[in-house]
């Protein structure tokens, strides 16, 4: 079984190396391939399979723990960009820097420098766009 170098890209990509996330996408795409190796064609219904596996093992008990504002902040990020709070200013929440607090606390984001953030789990941010 291989895996092409663009898919090895994105699995990375998504999954920084976490091992387990590493397993659920690649054991996903090897089941969806048909030639012994997986390519970008097999890469769409392996990642939504992937993530429908770790959404029901890890992501659905994260997401229990966040309020209907900072899932709906979650949805709008786009997961490989820096995050600036004034980016998000036509969203009609008030308090919006306490959400991207919280959302540090609960380990979704990371706080970069003051009013900057990064996504910690991209495959979380896919998930909740994706299925919620």
């Amino acid at each position: 079984m291989r895996f092409s170098d663009s898919v090895k890209e994105k699995i990375f990509k998504y999954t920084t190396g976490h091992l387990f996330q590493i397993h659920s996408l690649g054991s996903s795409l090897y089941d969806n391939q048909k030639s012994g190796k997986v390519t970008n064609r097999e890469w769409k219904k392996g990642f939504y399979e992937g993530l429908l596996y770790l959404g029901n093992i890890v992501y659905e008990g994260i997401i229990h723990n966040l309020s209907d504002n900072e899932i709906k902040l979650i949805r709008r990020i786009e997961p490989f960009k820096k995050l600036r709070i004034k980016d998000f200013g036509d969203l009609k929440m008030n308090g919006i820097r306490t959400y991207f607090s919280r959302l540090t606390e609960k380990n979704v984001l990371k706080s970069i420098r003051y009013g900057e953030y990064e996504v910690k789990d991209k495959l979380l941010v896919e998930y909740l766009k994706m299925f919620c």
